[in-house]
């Protein structure tokens, strides 16, 4: 829509580093094909008038769905994104938004590294932001 507020007011990302990958993978898991992940988020920002890094970590565990015990997989990442703001966005804005441009790198690494350590490829879900409890300087 043309006119929309929304629309005139842009975050624009610069660069994308990985600060942080803690991968374990036992060989008994490569095996597996019927597990529950669990998920855990956090995200935080920091705004300044002109510059945003916005940080997302994402905790992944795996539960055998057949014996209900924690398979031996687990994985910590945590992603920085570097973003320009040239129109003064809203805090709230920026914490959407953010995350929205931050996790298909976060998903894209995941998924590469599961597959190259022999493991099931795992995809993991977009969700709501809504869902994460935001942390914003």
């Amino acid at each position: 829509m043309k006119g929309n507020k929304m629309e005139d007011k842009k975050l624009a990302l610069e660069n994308v580093v990985i600060n942080n990958i803690a991968f374990d993978c036992e060989f008994s898991f490569k095996d597996k094909t019927n597990f529950t992940v669990n998920l855990n988020y956090e995200t935080k920002a920091t705004v300044d008038p002109n510059k945003i890094v916005a940080e997302m970590k994402l905790l992944i565990s795996c539960t055998d769905a057949e014996k209900n015990q924690k398979s031996p997989m687990h994985m910590e990442i945590t992603i920085t994104g570097f973003f320009t703001n040239s129109n003064g966005l809203d805090k709230e804005i920026i914490r959407v938004r953010s995350y929205e441009l931050l996790f298909p790198y976060i998903q894209a690494y995941v998924k590469t590294i599961t597959s190259l350590a022999g493991a099931p490829p795992l995809t993991i879900p977009f969700f709501s932001i809504d869902q994460i409890k935001p942390i914003i300087k």
